[in-house]
């Protein structure tokens, strides 16, 4: 018995809740598959990009652009796609429980939907987290190099 069990069942709840419950359930699955669709499509296209960057190599190297460079990030975008798998893996299987109580008012379901809910927020929280302090860094860097970055360019084909 899970606590839920105790407190819920399917006509405790309103048709009205278990409509939303459903509808939620439903959103959810769709963009976890429109996720899905476009991490595949962005992992096919860094593999795809970093197979056809490799004949240019020599033409990189000439603009100051070190050879690993594009490797490392693509490698560092295919950590961030398998990452973003995970998250759209956890909404779909958050949505895959909602929808299960709506169809047969499982509190087991539902429940199970609440967890993995609760997983995609934490994740989510996390990566807004790490973005924030990225962005914090970002801006330092820019504060500090911004003046180098402005003294050296001919802002005279623009007048």
């Amino acid at each position: 018995m899970t606590p839920l069990d105790s407190y819920t069942n399917f006509n405790s709840i309103s048709a009205l809740s278990r409509s939303y419950i459903e509808d939620i359930g439903r959103w959810m699955r769709l963009v976890a598959i429109t996720y899905f669709v476009f991490l595949v499509m962005g992992a096919l296209g860094i593999v795809g990009g970093l197979l056809f960057s490799s004949g240019f190599s020599e033409e990189l190297a000439a603009e100051g652009i070190p050879p690993g460079a594009l490797v490392a990030g693509g490698i560092v975008m295919l950590i961030f796609i398998v990452f973003s798998f995970y998250i759209a893996w956890v909404m779909l299987k958050t949505a895959n429980g909602f929808r299960a109580y709506a169809a047969n008012g499982s509190p087991a379901m539902l429940e199970q939907g609440f967890v993995n809910n609760k997983t995609y927020w934490l994740i989510m929280g996390i990566f807004t987290i790490i973005g924030f302090i990225l962005m914090v860094i970002i801006g330092i860097v820019a504060a500090i190099y911004l003046p180098d970055i402005l003294s050296g360019l001919d802002l005279s084909e623009f007048e």
